[in-house]
C-alpha cells in the first residue's frame, strides 16, 4: 500500500517528492499530517518483512511475529481510515471547485 498510495497522495497535493527516498517520503507524509508517525510505518514494514520470511526453525520467532502482526493489522486499518477520509473530503473540496 505505502509506496504507490502514498506517492500518489503526494503527487495529487502537488507536493515534490522527486528523487526522495521512501523515509523521506514518510517524513514528508507526518509534516503533511496524513501519518502520525513515520516510524510507525517503518515498523509496519519489519513487521511484514517477519512474516513473509518463514523461520522453520525457531518456533518462538514465528509465534512472536505473528503475535505482533495482530497489532499491526489494527494499525494499518488506522492509518487506512485515516487516509481514506483525508481523500474524501480532498475529491469532495474538489468537486465543489468545479
Amino acid at each position: 500500500m505505502g509506496t504507490r498510495l502514498f506517492k500518489q497522495l503526494l503527487e495529487a497535493l502537488e507536493e515534490d517528492f522527486s528523487g526522495l527516498p521512501f523515509i523521506d517520503i514518510l517524513n514528508k507524509m507526518e509534516k503533511l499530517n496524513l501519518l502520525e508517525n513515520a516510524k510507525d510505518w517503518v515498523k509496519l514494514r519489519q513487521t511484514r518483512n517477519n512474516v513473509a520470511h518463514e523461520y522453520p526453525f525457531y518456533k518462538e520467532v514465528q509465534i512472536e511475529v505473528l503475535n505482533l502482526l495482530a497489532d499491526e493489522v489494527l494499525r494499518l486499518e488506522q492509518i487506512w481510515k485515516k487516509l481514506e477520509a483525508y481523500t474524501q473530503k480532498i475529491l469532495k473540496e474538489k468537486s465543489t471547485e468545479n
